[in-house]
C-alpha cells in the first residue's frame, strides 16, 4: 500500500453499550489501540504518533471519567493546535425509571452511539430517524456520488427506502416481495438489493423495483462498476454483464460468506477460513487456506495483489498475490470482523462494536469503540452494534448502526423485561453516523 501516513486527530469514541456477538456477516462487510494513542487505566489522550490520535480506553481520560451508568455526552474537545484530539466521554448518571399502566418500563439513558449535532454532512438537516421501534431491521449503508441510501423494515410490513442526497432525507415505499440481507448498488445507477428467499436479486429504481433471473437465495453480492457485478447462489458463482445473470463456476462443499471482484475475477470467502480464487473462463476455482479455521466474514482489495480478510475470530490477513499473512489480531469481547470497506489504499474494517482504518497494511487507527455487554445499577441492559459500512472516500464514511435497552418491567403484575428503543422520541433502533477524516457525527 502506498504511504498515506500523516497528522490528523480522530476523535476516538468509548461509549458504553451491549450484546451478544453472533449473526451473519455481511458481505461488504476492529479492535481499539492503535499508533497514536495507548489503552489503559490512564489513557489520558494517548500519546501522539503519527496519526495524532488521542486514544481512550481506560477509567481517565483528558476529557473526563467514564461512569458507565449513561448520560449526557460531555467532555467533547476539538482538534488542538498540534493536531491532537480531546476525548470524548460519557459522564452523566442516570434518571429513574418510570411505569407505565400496562406494566412496562421507559428509560432515559442516553443512546452510547453519538446523538448530538456534530459535523453536518453536505447541507443536511435532521438526523436518519425512521419510526418502526425495536422490530426495525435496516440494510446498507449503500453510497455513490449522488447520496447515501438505506432500506428499512418493520416486522412484516412492507420495505421503505430512505436516501440522502445532501439536503435531508426522504423516504419512499417499495415493493420487494421478500426482505433481503443486504443492499448496494450500482455508480449512479440501480441499487441492487439481495438475499432474499423468493428473488436472490433485485434492482430498484425509484419505486420500481425487478426481480432479476438471479435465482433464489443469491447472497453475498458485489458490484465492480456501472455493468458488472457478481454473486453467489448455493454452490455457484455467478456474473452480472450488464443484461443477463450467467454461471461462471460451481464449488460444491463451500459455503459463501464474504464476496470482493475486479471486472475479470473474483474472491469468495467460506465458513472454514478458505478464500476461493474465481478467474474468468476458469471453472475450478483456486483455493486458499492459512486463515484459521473460522468463518472468512469480510473481504476488500485494491488490486489483485492487495487483498484483505477478515475473519469471525478476529483476525485481519492480507493476500500478495501468492498467500495470506496475518496483519492484525483484535481484542476484545466481541472481536469478530463483520464488514470492511476501502479506498485510495486505506481500509476501514468494523467489528459488533467498533470501527476501524488501516493504514499502510500495519497501522490501526481506532476510529469507534463500543464494549459489547453493559448492565447498569437500575437493571437496564443495553445493546448496541455497528450493523453496516460503506463510503465515498476515506474523509466520507457511513456508518449504519442499531441499539436498544432491555428494561425491567416495574409493575409486579407484570413482571419480567421488554426491550424498548435507545432512539431519541419516535426515532427506532436503527441510525447512521458519519466519519469526516477527523471525527464521527450523526447523520
Amino acid at each position: 500500500m502506498t504511504d498515506r501516513t500523516k497528522a490528523f486527530g480522530v476523535a476516538f469514541l468509548t461509549l458504553a453499550c451491549v450484546a451478544g456477538c453472533s449473526g451473519r456477516a455481511d458481505s461488504n462487510t476492529l479492535p481499539p489501540g492503535g499508533a497514536g494513542g495507548t489503552s489503559g487505566t490512564s489513557g489520558a489522550g494517548g500519546t501522539s504518533g503519527s496519526s495524532g490520535v488521542a486514544a481512550l480506553s481506560g477509567a481517565s481520560s483528558i476529557g473526563g471519567d467514564l461512569s458507565g451508568r449513561g448520560g449526557d455526552v460531555s467532555g467533547i474537545g476539538g482538534l488542538d493546535a498540534t493536531g491532537g484530539v480531546t476525548a470524548i466521554t460519557q459522564t452523566g448518571g442516570n434518571t429513574a425509571l418510570g411505569i407505565d399502566p400496562s406494566g412496562g418500563s421507559t428509560v432515559n439513558h442516553d443512546p452510547v452511539f453519538p446523538h448530538e449535532a456534530g459535523t453536518p454532512w453536505r447541507t443536511s438537516g435532521a438526523n436518519f430517524c425512521p419510526a418502526g421501534g425495536v422490530q426495525l431491521f435496516a440494510y446498507g449503508p449503500f453510497s455513490d456520488p449522488r447520496g447515501v441510501f438505506m432500506l428499512t423494515q418493520s416486522g412484516n410490513d412492507a420495505l421503505s427506502l430512505f436516501r440522502n442526497e445532501g439536503s435531508g432525507w426522504t423516504e419512499a415505499p417499495t415493493t420487494l416481495p421478500n426482505a433481503p440481507v443486504g443492499l448496494t448498488g450500482f455508480p449512479q445507477g440501480s441499487l441492487l438489493a439481495y438475499g432474499a428467499s423468493d428473488c436472490g436479486v433485485e434492482f430498484i429504481d425509484g419505486t420500481t423495483v425487478t426481480c432479476s433471473e438471479a435465482g433464489p437465495n443469491a447472497w453475498p453480492a458485489f458490484v465492480v462498476d456501472a455493468a458488472t457485478a457478481y454473486a453467489w447462489r448455493e454452490n455457484s458463482l455467478l456474473k452480472y454483464d450488464g443484461q443477463i445473470w450467467s454461471e461462471q463456476a460451481q464449488a460444491p462443499g463451500f459455503q459463501a460468506y464474504s464476496l470482493w471482484a475486479q471486472a475479470d475475477r473474483a474472491w469468495v470467502g467460506t465458513s472454514d477460513g478458505q478464500v476461493l480464487a474465481f478467474v474468468d473462463g476458469v471453472t475450478t476455482p483456486t483455493v486458499f487456506s492459512g486463515l484459521g479455521s473460522g468463518m472468512v466474514s469480510a473481504l476488500w482489495g485494491f488490486a489483485a495483489d492487495d487483498i484483505y480478510a477478515g475473519t469471525e475470530s478476529g483476525g485481519v490477513y492480507h493476500f500478495d498475490g501468492t498467500g495470506w499473512t496475518q496483519r492484525v489480531a483484535t481484542a476484545g469481547d466481541c472481536p469478530g470482523i463483520r464488514g470492511m470497506w476501502g479506498a485510495d489504499n486505506v481500509l476501514f474494517y468494523r467489528t459488533r462494536g467498533s470501527l476501524v482504518q488501516l493504514r499502510d497494511g500495519d497501522e490501526v487507527i481506532p476510529i469507534i469503540d463500543v464494549p459489547c455487554v453493559t448492565t447498569f445499577s437500575d437493571g437496564v441492559s443495553a445493546s448496541a452494534e455497528i450493523t453496516g459500512l460503506w463510503g465515498n472516500s476515506p474523509n466520507e464514511v457511513f456508518i449504519a448502526t442499531r441499539e436498544w435497552q432491555v428494561v425491567p418491567r416495574m409493575n409486579p403484575f407484570a413482571p419480567g423485561t421488554q426491550s424498548i428503543s435507545a432512539g431519541a422520541g419516535t426515532c427506532s433502533t436503527v441510525g447512521l453516523l458519519w466519519f469526516d477524516g477527523v471525527s464521527v457525527s450523526p447523520l
